[in-house]
């Protein structure tokens, strides 16, 4: 352990440990005083439709495209990207800093596409400059509660199964840990994928499912509140629910509260 990377490795191993513990405590301190882990969050209905779900998978499906070509003439990449094993180190991690790039690149066009076309707010895109604070806060304390339990269980069916095969990525940070390594594979595994599947998912994706599942519920099960106008419909639906227009820039027709539909 006399390696500086290998110490440098150690402390941010001991320090997710300790944050895992620490926050584990504090959840069970809330739920044994049956206090919420979270407050729930009532949200509005997301402006984007169809049509600008279409155009993000798209444009997104040509970047990579354009990444793929890229990748195989400008940095000498072999035709199949797929098969790590026949790359050297060191291509393994341009091809995969390479697509990092056009990952973040299709995420920038989603957010001109939701703003430009869509004329969603920073506030429906979860940017809103009062809760990115919390929410970053809220990401770093879930990705530390979970990665301690989820990386023992892995290393327990690991030892338990004795599987023989690995990630190539994981494979070349057991022969050469250096930070050169490193610093690209957990720029891609810990930012950008997390990103693009909060984002292109749980953003997009589902804020489009729970436009349409809440619309349909209006149409559907609630005829009566379809006919109402929409500024009654809340206060009736709703009597103790406080509505506040907030960063929001359209008038709602419907509230969407966290983890059920209502009108």
């Amino acid at each position: 352990m006399d390696r500086p990377d290998q110490i440098v490795l150690l402390v941010i191993a001991g320090f997710i440990v300790l944050a895992s513990l620490g926050l584990w405590l504090k959840a069970a301190y809330r739920i044994w005083h049956h206090e919420p882990l979270l407050a729930a969050v009532s949200r509005r209905p997301v402006p984007w439709t169809i049509l600008e779900l279409l155009l993000i998978g798209l444009l997104g499906f040509i970047t990579l495209q354009v990444a793929y070509i890229v990748a195989q003439h400008s940095f000498g990449l072999p035709t199949n990207l797929s098969d790590l094993e026949a790359m050297s180190p060191r291509q393994q991690i341009t091809m995969t800093t390479t697509f990092g790039i056009a990952s973040l690149l299709t995420w920038v066009l989603a957010m001109l596409i939701c703003r430009g076309v869509a004329k969603a707010s920073w506030s429906d895109l979860g940017l809103a400059t009062p809760n990115l604070t919390h929410d970053l806060k809220i990401g770093l304390a879930g990705f530390a509660m979970l990665s301690v339990p989820m990386l023992s269980l892995h290393m327990l069916l690991h030892l338990m199964f004795q599987g023989s095969e690995q990630h190539p990525f994981i494979e070349l940070l057991m022969k050469d840990p250096q930070i050169g390594f490193l610093l690209p594979i957990a720029f891609v595994a810990i930012f950008v994928a997390p990103l693009m599947e909060e984002t292109f998912f749980r953003l997009i994706l589902q804020g489009w499912l729970e436009r349409v599942i809440a619309a349909w519920e209006r149409q559907t099960l609630r005829p009566d509140l379809a006919q109402v106008p929409p500024a009654r419909q809340l206060p009736e639906a709703h009597p103790d629910t406080t509505l506040s227009p907030g960063p929001s820039e359209s008038p709602p027709d419907t509230l969407i509260e966290q983890g059920s539909f209502s009108t």
